[in-house]
């Protein structure tokens, strides 16, 4: 498997953000464009032990659990994108002979729109990084000790790919984009004091 360096990674948005922005867009400036302003919670720390722990234990699983027979694993996949301009790093990769899979830990049961896009924008990234076919990929949940797999439709690609480019442009525009459609997330946001408009 070839992994392949940036230079200047700084200039480049994050994958992981694709979370923040599909919640709302705001968060995703607030943490993109004003870094001071974001703090780590309890259950952010709890989420990054959880994951460390997994990466630990998955060295010794089999694929069985994502009902392969033959494959090689890979940990901490660094990707980026050129066409894009976003970094990520994938928690693992299977290569098949024709395929490439990646593969994202979470530690939750419920998997949201947000997980989706998120893994759907790393098989991109690891298509273009690999110039291998990437047509699935993975969720292994945590809790449940299981996999989960997910087909990239075109339509998720298209979204994902649609998302990166409007991350991308707020970045560069550094302006604040409109809030959220649904204002009932606004209740318990960690930022709901810097939008004065919701």
């Amino acid at each position: 498997m070839t992994i392949s360096l940036i230079e200047n990674p700084q200039d480049f948005i994050r994958v992981t953000d694709i979370k923040e922005y599909t919640f709302c867009p705001r968060i995703y400036y607030y943490e993109a464009c004003l870094p001071g302003l974001h703090h780590h919670t309890v259950k952010t720390l709890a989420g990054q032990e959880a994951h460390e722990r997994e990466r630990a234990l998955a060295n010794r699983r089999t694929l069985a659990a994502f009902g392969l027979t033959e494959g090689e694993s890979y940990f901490d996949v660094p990707v980026h994108s050129e066409a894009y301009q976003v970094i990520g790093e994938i928690d693992q990769v299977i290569i098949c002979l024709d395929e490439a899979i990646p593969v994202d830990f979470k530690n939750t049961t419920r998997l949201g729109y947000q997980f989706k896009l998120q893994l759907t924008a790393y098989g991109l990234l690891l298509a273009e990084s690999q110039r291998q076919t990437v047509r699935r990929g993975f969720f292994y949940l945590i809790p449940e000790h299981r996999a989960e797999e997910l087909i990239f439709t075109a339509k998720l690609q298209r979204s994902a790919a649609k998302a990166l480019e409007t991350m991308r442009e707020i970045v560069i525009a550094e302006r604040v984009p409109p809030p959220t459609r649904y204002q009932d997330r606004c209740l318990t946001c960690k930022y709901r004091r810097f939008c004065n408009d919701v």
